[in-house]
């Protein structure tokens, strides 16, 4: 075994890491990257998972329904109370104003 053979089986970890790529040195790794979805594929591809989650286990995906059904509500309440809450500072600022100027 000459020394020309014995060097290129033993190589640095840069050189596996930033070799590029010949018939002899397939680096291995993604060759595909996938770029991301848009708000309508999500939704889409969250409809289909739903789906197969559906025929598999239906009282899964009843939980999983009404845990965002709940979630949405709970949001929705918050936003109701933080609403009413401005709603009763502005209301108390002007009864307040009113009370100084007459």
């Amino acid at each position: 075994m000459n020394r020309k053979n014995s060097k290129s089986a033993k190589r640095s970890l840069l050189s596996k890491f930033f070799a590029t790529k010949t018939a002899n040195n397939k680096s291995t790794g993604r060759k595909y990257v996938s770029k991301s979805l848009t708000p309508r594929q999500r939704s889409i591809a969250e409809i289909k998972q739903m789906a197969e989650i559906g025929k598999k286990d239906p009282e899964r995906l009843a939980k999983v329904l009404s845990g965002m059904l709940r979630k949405n509500r709970e949001v929705l309440k918050d936003g109701k109370a933080r609403l009413n809450s401005h709603v009763a500072d502005i209301v108390r600022r002007d009864e307040k104003n009113q009370g100084r100027s007459t």
